[in-house]
C-alpha cells in the first residue's frame, strides 16, 4: 500500500499549488523543490507558527499518538517537532507566498535524536526481506516500517541526518515530511538506515 493511501487528493492538490516537479511516491520528495519557482516571496518578518496533527504516522504501524510542530522565527528560526517517537530541534527556514500566503518550512541538519534501536531494526528488517529482494535496498526500508511497532528506542541519542518539509495551504491543509537517516552503517544493502514518516490530520493551531 503505498504510504499516502487515504489522503493522496490533498497531497495532490497541494504539489499542483506548489508546482512540485516530482511525483508523489514514498521515496520522493512530498513538497517538491520549490514553493516559489513563479512568484517572488513576501519579506521575512518574525512568526509563531503552532502546528498539531492527530497522529504522527501514516506509515508507521503503531505510531498512532498526536504530533506538534512548532516554528519560531523569520526566514531563518527553530523548528521543534514532538511526538511519542520524534523529538527534533532543528534550524529551518520559511519562505512565504506572496500571492496566497502559503509557507514552505524546511529544515536540513546533521543532528542527534533517540531512534528506534538500529541493530534491533537491521534484525527485524532482515528477518522478513524475502530472498529475491535481499540485495534492494529500497524494499528493505520498507520492510523495516513494519518494524517499527515492535523495535524499541534505544536509550541514548544517535547521530542522524534530518530532513523535514512541512507545507501550509491556507487556511487549513497541513502536510508534513520527516525523514531521519542513521549515520551508522546500518547492516542491510546500500548499509544506509532511513525513517520517513508522514503525520495524518495536521492543522494549524488557532485557524478557523
Amino acid at each position: 500500500m503505498h504510504p499516502f493511501s487515504g489522503g493522496f487528493s490533498k497531497q495532490t492538490r497541494f504539489a499542483a499549488r506548489i508546482g512540485a516537479s516530482r511525483s508523489l511516491s514514498a521515496h520522493g520528495a512530498l513538497l517538491g523543490a520549490c514553493l516559489f519557482l513563479a512568484m517572488p516571496p513576501l519579506a521575512a518578518y518574525a512568526e509563531s507558527i503552532q502546528l498539531s496533527c492527530e497522529r504522527e504516522s501514516v506509515t508507521a504501524p503503531g505510531w498512532n499518538g498526536p504530533l506538534s510542530v512548532s516554528y519560531e522565527g523569520g526566514e531563518t528560526g527553530t523548528l521543534v517537532i514532538n511526538s511519542d517517537h520524534t523529538q527534533l530541534s532543528l534550524t529551518g527556514t520559511l519562505e512565504t507566498n506572496a500571492e496566497d500566503g502559503a509557507k514552505l518550512i524546511s529544515a536540513f541538519q546533521e543532528t542527534t535524536a533517540i531512534m528506534p534501536d538500529l541493530a534491533a531494526l537491521d534484525s527485524c528488517t532482515a528477518a522478513k526481506v524475502p530472498k529475491d529482494f535481499a540485495g534492494d535496498a529500497d524494499f528493505y526500508n520498507v520492510t523495516s516500517m513494519s518494524c517499527l511497532e515492535t523495535v524499541e528506542a534505544g536509550a541514548d541519542p544517535v547521530p542522524i541526518k534530518a530532513s523535514v518539509r512541512i507545507g501550509i495551504l491556507p487556511p487549513q491543509d497541513v502536510i508534513i515530511e520527516i525523514t531521519r537517516t542513521y549515520l551508522t552503517a546500518s547492516t542491510g544493502p546500500g548499509g544506509v538506515m532511513y525513517i520517513e514518516t508522514y503525520p495524518a490530520g495536521c492543522k494549524v493551531d488557532g485557524a478557523q
